[in-house]
């Protein structure tokens, strides 16, 4: 299976054509790039939200078992 290239790319735009027509193909193209801008943007912010969650949750498990007096190479017996 190769990529697409130009062959494929034209058929898929005569069939855009013929489905939606040339008026209406360019406010379809702007509305398919805004939700692609913001879907990228949605994944930044995700990104961003879980590296800070991440850091939170294992600073404030050290800080837990430095409260509790356990120490890293320690473990409780079963």
């Amino acid at each position: 299976m190769g990529s697409i290239g130009m062959p494929e790319l034209l058929i898929i735009l005569v069939i855009l054509l013929l489905l939606f027509g040339a008026s209406r193909l360019p406010s379809l193209a702007r509305s398919i790039g805004q939700a692609k801008r913001e879907f990228d943007e949605a994944l930044e912010k995700g990104k961003e939200k879980s590296g800070a969650r991440t850091e939170g949750d294992s600073q404030g498990k050290a800080e837990q078992k430095a409260e509790s007096g356990q120490g890293s190479s320690e473990q409780s017996a079963p």
